[in-house]
């Protein structure tokens, strides 16, 4: 009966949320839920054995829990950080670019909006990138309980410290043949040198005699990180500590030990927070509906309530269209790959080069609660349960822009020649990108919601010395919306009393 009935709520679950979920696109960037954050992964089994202290004991209790875990909406992911085509009324997951996008409006680039020349008969590059982006992370997640009875009847402590191997991918494949254009160098008209690719160019090893290559939003199928993913401190007391249940809350601050953005790759491997200081509070309670000769069954809830304060990050903006076409929608098409020009100088670049800036970025809240079952016999514990996570739409700001300084470059703009953002003509600007024009959606990720599903089987060693446990557990993660990640993980997890 309990299969059957944690079934069908699931299914409803994923039904109804599917329904109203939302699809979000032309992003570059996205805050996935943390490491740190993850009471299902934390509080099962370890709860037992904290209940297993004797007068003998200092009153610590230490566990280590070792995970893996993977994202599997690859195609959600991709329209997340894809565009949607206003031309055609169409979210795409893919880059693509074409001679033919002169005519064809499911093309985003024509090949001299990205390596600018003039020479009609070379141009050559074509291709179209598929994007799956997924991420999978592993390590292992230590926590420490310490009680302070000596200093204040029900007093404890307890520190959180995650070590985290975080690795992104943006997971694309080229489809459309790889065709190759030379490097061309518009002032000698030289049309010869090496020949390099759109997936080259998104890479940042494309570059010419007059056009710098792409440093910032590079793409890639692989970027990690590891580091310790923020450590968590709180003071607490148990204000009901009793056979039957407990209650306790504790309130703490986070510590800021991992990553933050530099903006040199579009979805970048980000471990922790980002560099943001934060404030929490958590609540655990615990009922024991039934007991009998080493038989119990037990309804445990709780939740962390954490605030996250503003900090500085690096991120890249979209802009809007067009000043030489103001028929066209506000967004641009991939427009940080356009090929791009700085006031009173020579030269083409990348305009994600110059679009990568410091943002001033507050998380806000972020709401981690968890009700479960816990059934045990003997030594042996079984426990399911339910995950809710929420988290705030970002609040995020650029810190500052020169109006009139960059800009797109117009398709018969000789590099040779100083640019000049405030000549808006095919000779000079093809789009003047003030600080209004900047998309700060582009870099904000929306609010998230999550529901998780997850077991876990333990067994607690009461009768050693030092009370002993092992577990093991595995959950999925299922989000509303497209801007987070569906995920399974698994994890190993092993502790003591001292």
């Amino acid at each position: 009966m309990n299969k059957k009935f944690f079934y069908i709520f699931f299914i409803v679950l994923i039904s109804s949320y599917s329904i109203n979920a939302q699809t979000y696109s032309d992003r570059t960037f996205l805050t996935p839920r943390k490491q740190n954050q993850n009471l299902p992964m934390m509080h099962t089994t370890w709860h037992e054995l904290q209940e297993s202290f004797n007068e003998n004991h200092v009153g610590g209790s230490l566990q280590a829990t070792a995970f893996y875990q993977k994202s599997d909406n690859q195609k959600d992911l991709a329209k997340y950080f894809g565009c949607y085509n206003y031309r055609i009324s169409e979210f795409q997951d893919f880059f693509a670019v074409s001679y033919a996008a002169f005519s064809d409006d499911t093309y985003h680039f024509a090949p001299c909006d990205i390596f600018h020349s003039p020479d009609v008969s070379g141009q050559k590059l074509a291709d179209k990138i598929i994007l799956r982006p997924s991420q999978e992370s592993m390590g292992i997640h230590l926590g420490y309980h310490q009680d302070l009875n000596k200093l204040i009847d029900g007093l404890f402590l307890k520190i959180d410290a995650p070590i985290v191997y975080i690795k992104n991918s943006l997971g694309y494949t080229s489809t459309g043949g790889s065709v190759s254009q030379s490097a061309f160098s518009w002032g000698t008209y030289s049309f010869s040198g090496p020949e390099y690719s759109v997936l080259e160019f998104l890479t940042g090893t494309a570059t010419s005699t007059n056009q710098s290559a792409l440093t910032k939003g590079k793409w890639h199928n692989g970027n990690s990180k590891t580091r310790i993913a923020d450590i968590d401190i709180a003071i607490g007391y148990n204000f009901l500590y009793e056979d039957y249940g407990y209650i306790n809350a504790s309130i703490g601050c986070t510590i800021p030990t991992g990553n933050k953005p530099k903006a040199d790759y579009i979805w970048e491997s980000v471990v922790g927070n980002g560099g943001h200081f934060g404030l929490y509070g958590n609540f655990d309670s615990s009922l024991q509906l039934y007991k009998h000769d080493r038989k119990t069954i037990d309804l445990i809830f709780g939740f962390d309530f954490k605030y996250l304060f503003k900090g500085t990050e690096k991120r890249i903006p979209g802009f809007k269209e067009s000043n030489l076409d103001p028929s066209y929608p506000n967004i641009t098409l991939w427009g940080l790959y356009d090929a791009s020009g700085e006031t009173g100088k020579t030269g083409v670049f990348p305009a994600a080069n110059v679009l990568a800036q410091k943002v001033d970025v507050e998380p806000g809240y972020i709401f981690d609660g968890m009700f479960e079952f816990a059934i045990g016999w003997k030594r042996l514990l079984c426990e399911l349960g339910y995950n809710l996570f929420l988290k705030k739409e970002e609040s995020v700001s650029i810190k500052s822009w020169n109006n009139d300084k960059y800009g797109t470059v117009g398709y018969n703009h000789n590099p040779d020649i100083n640019f000049d953002a405030t000549t808006i003509s095919l000779d000079q600007c093809y789009k003047n990108i003030q600080s209004d024009d900047l998309l700060i959606y582009s870099i904000t990720t929306p609010k998230v919601t999550t529901h998780k599903l997850f077991g876990n089987v333990g067994w607690v060693f009461n009768e050693l010395k030092n009370p002993t446990m092992i577990g093991f557990g595995a959950s999925y993660e299922y989000p509303k919306d497209n801007n987070a990640l569906r995920q399974w993980a698994l994890w190993l997890k092993g502790g003591f009393n001292f």
